[in-house]
């Protein structure tokens, strides 16, 4: 059986002056279990998640980068997380401190306008574990507040004290341990003798090899997509005719055909497939930064459902907008925390619409029928013109259906607005939507 320390004094104070590298920080998002409760700041271009678990016998704060740990979602939203959204969300961390008076108790404060002072407190002593958000004097708790103990006369410090303390590292490795150990009364590994740790391992491994296996059928189907044989006996008919080609080329005509017939099929059989290129070449790159991105995690929290994803969360792999919609389409991933998506048809981009955050990007091509996009991001988060470039362009090939070989030089405009702003039109069986509060932003190639 797994047993984890509680926080000692000297760890909390550790972390307190740790935490001073967040102040300014812009919280960002929040999420709620059962007894744990997270913290999503944006610093340093990515996300820092701070994770309470209020377990009565060993209470803990955590530092997370990018994503929050997996955890079971709750069915229904507590007071507490409606009250820090309300009124933490969005404000900067002003200070992190242990309040040494009440042991080992951290406390967040945030900027606030006017004289209200608002921020968090988090109790982390065994069986006294709370965490109580205030704003004025306004304050809501995940649990009954009680009374703090009194605090015991200090001791004289150990010698090995400093040397023995944990730091963000070690406690974020023995509470996942502690977690990924853990199987069910009665549960099938536990009679075998084979951790939960073990099995998740034998499933991340696998799928590893399932999508590098994928990964290597895909760049052996671009190769035989991008032979140019179609357009070259294309050009060969309509510069000589069907006679004097070579083998390779003599075997796109079809003889019994009048040669405008023969010239006409060979370049729409490029045409086709020099689409099917650019929508390969697209998969290709969708399904790296998966790989990418399995790989980067590891394989603690392999195999999380997006049902089962913290409230509030982010949204990883596990919890992907095509996952979570139900719709079919496709995904294009843009460093840590950018995501956009295409559907496959009209019901499938109205059921990404639908499963959009307010502040997430609709976008969809000016004067153009074609499929619209939802482009994930953190609230909050600024998408400058350089990013906007990249995702624009693969939008304009997802919509036209043609590599950018052909597009180059090309000017387009893409509508881009907040899911907010945008509702589809009731009835419409062609995914059509109204649209407000929206820019233009010309992608170039």
């Amino acid at each position: 059986m797994r047993i984890m320390k509680p926080l000692r004094d000297i760890e909390l104070a550790g972390i307190a002056n740790d935490l001073q590298s967040l102040v300014g920080a812009q919280l960002q998002e929040v999420a709620q279990t059962e007894s744990e409760f997270g913290l999503a700041f944006y610093h340093d271009r990515r996300m820092v998640w701070l994770w309470f678990d209020l377990d009565p016998r060993r209470p803990l704060v955590l530092r997370f980068d990018d994503d929050p740990p997996p955890a079971a979602r709750l069915k229904a939203v507590k007071p507490a997380l409606l009250f820090v959204r309300a009124h933490l969300v969005g404000r900067r961390l002003a200070g992190a401190a242990m309040n040494a008076a009440l042991g080992r108790v951290l406390e967040l404060t945030f900027h606030h306008q006017g004289g209200e002072a608002c921020g968090l407190q988090a109790r982390l002593f065994p069986h006294g574990a709370n965490l109580t958000a205030f704003a004025g004097a306004k304050s809501v708790s995940l649990r009954k507040p009680k009374d703090a103990p009194a605090k015991p006369a200090a001791r004289a410090p150990e010698v090995e004290a400093a040397k023995d303390a944990r730091d963000w590292g070690r406690l974020r490795d023995e509470w996942l341990a502690l977690k990924t150990g853990k199987t069910g009364e009665g549960e099938s590994g536990a009679a075998s003798g084979e951790s939960a740790a073990e099995r998740a391992r034998k499933a991340f491994e696998k799928a590893v090899a399932k999508k590098s296996q994928a990964l290597g059928k895909m760049r052996a189907e671009l190769v035989s997509k991008a032979d140019p044989v179609w357009r070259a006996a294309g050009e060969w008919a309509k510069a000589h005719g069907l006679e004097g080609a070579s083998p390779e080329i003599a075997s796109c005509f079809d003889r019994s055909e009048s040669l405008a017939w023969n010239i006409e099929r060979c370049f729409q059989k490029a045409k086709d497939n020099e689409r099917k290129l650019a929508g390969a070449q697209a998969r290709l790159r969708s399904l790296e930064s998966e790989l990418d991105e399995l790989r980067r995690k590891g394989a603690v929290g392999f195999g999380v459902d997006a049902r089962q994803r913290p409230q509030g969360g982010g949204a990883g792999p596990a919890a992907s907008l095509l996952e979570a919609s139900g719709a079919r389409g496709r995904r294009f991933k843009l460093g840590a925390d950018l995501e956009a998506y295409i559907g496959k048809s009209a019901a499938d981009n109205l059921a990404l619409l639908r499963r959009a955050r307010p502040h997430d990007y609709w976008l969809h091509l000016r004067d153009y029928p074609g499929a619209h996009a939802i482009l994930r991001r953190p609230k909050g988060r600024n998408v400058g013109d350089k990013e906007l470039g990249e995702i624009g362009r693969w939008v304009v090939v997802q919509s036209l259906h043609k590599p950018e070989s052909e597009l180059a030089g090309g000017k387009y405009d893409l509508i881009l607005a907040e899911c907010r702003h945008v509702r589809p039109i009731k009835g419409d069986k062609l995914g059509r939507v109204h649209y407000q509060n929206d820019r233009l932003f010309v992608v170039r190639f």
